[in-house]
């Protein structure tokens, strides 16, 4: 899966960000993508597996084109990842502090199910 099938067919749409000028910057978001990778390997290693059955070696995304090192069924926890992540950098009202933790417990159900409820790390 690329880069771009979550920032921009998914996150920016979940943002009501999909027009330049953007509100988070592609840079941005990307390192949030790739922050998403980082704690669902960490809490679940068999997302190195990919749909095929063979390893995957994680490397950061570094564009929109960029192939994401994980199997492609993470694409949903990926995205509320990101929407997580970017809802609390932007933090400046109650609403977007609530879009924030919305998308952290939904994050947490789609790879920890066991985790659930539990505050962001």
């Amino acid at each position: 899966m690329k880069a771009s099938e979550v920032i921009t067919s998914r996150s920016r749409v979940e943002l009501n960000d999909e027009k330049d000028p953007y509100t988070w910057l592609t840079r941005g978001l990307i390192v949030f993508l790739n922050d998403g990778v980082d704690q669902i390997v960490e809490w679940r290693p068999d997302a190195l597996l990919a749909d095929d059955g063979t390893t995957i070696t994680v490397s950061d995304c570094t564009s929109i084109s960029s192939d994401v090192s994980i199997a492609t069924r993470w694409r949903r926890a990926l995205n509320h990842y990101v929407c997580y992540r970017a809802f609390g950098v932007e933090g400046g009202d109650k609403y977007d502090a609530a879009r924030s933790r919305n998308h952290w417990n939904a994050f947490v159900r789609n790879v920890r199910p066991d985790k659930a409820g539990q505050a962001p790390q």
